[in-house]
C-alpha cells in the first residue's frame, strides 16, 4: 500500500514537472485537433492527483514540524527534572514544617495549661488567706 501511494506521487510529481513546463505529456497530431483533448485530460487528471495527494499529505504531519529536535527534547528532559527536583523539595518542606510546628503546638500547649493552673493557684491561695483563722479548722 506504501509503494502504491509512493507511485502515485512519483507519477504525480512527474506530471507536475511536465504541466509547468507547458510540454504535453503525450505527442500532439498535427493533423488532429484531438491533441488540445488530449492535453486537457491529462491536466485534469494532474488536478485529481494533486486532491488525491494533498489528501494524503493531510493524514500524514509534515516530519520537520512534528518531530522535535535532540536540543529541544534535551532542554525539555532538564525542565521536566527541575520540576521534579522542585517538587521533591517542596514536599519536604512542608513535612519538616508540620513536624516543627507540631512540635511547638505541644510545647506551647502545655505552657497555656501551666499558665491557667498558676492563676488557678494563685486564686486559690488568696482564697484561703482571705478566710478567717478560726474558720480554717
Amino acid at each position: 500500500m506504501d509503494t502504491e501511494k509512493e507511485d502515485q506521487k512519483k507519477e504525480a510529481d512527474e506530471t507536475k514537472v511536465d504541466a509547468i513546463s507547458d510540454e504535453p505529456t503525450e505527442a500532439k497530431d498535427s493533423n488532429d485537433e484531438s491533441g488540445s483533448k488530449i492535453e486537457s485530460d491529462s491536466l485534469s487528471e494532474v488536478e485529481e492527483d494533486n486532491e488525491i495527494n494533498n489528501d494524503d499529505n493531510e493524514d500524514e504531519p509534515d516530519a520537520t514540524e512534528s518531530t522535535p529536535t535532540y536540543e529541544e527534547l534535551q532542554s525539555e528532559v532538564e525542565d521536566l527534572k527541575d520540576q521534579l527536583l522542585r517538587s521533591l523539595a517542596e514536599g519536604e518542606n512542608i513535612r519538616r514544617r508540620s513536624e516543627r510546628e507540631k512540635a511547638d503546638m505541644s510545647k506551647y500547649a502545655i505552657t497555656n495549661f501551666a499558665r491557667q493552673i498558676i492563676s488557678v493557684a494563685d486564686n486559690l491561695t488568696r482564697a484561703l488567706s482571705s478566710v478567717d483563722a478560726d474558720l480554717k479548722v
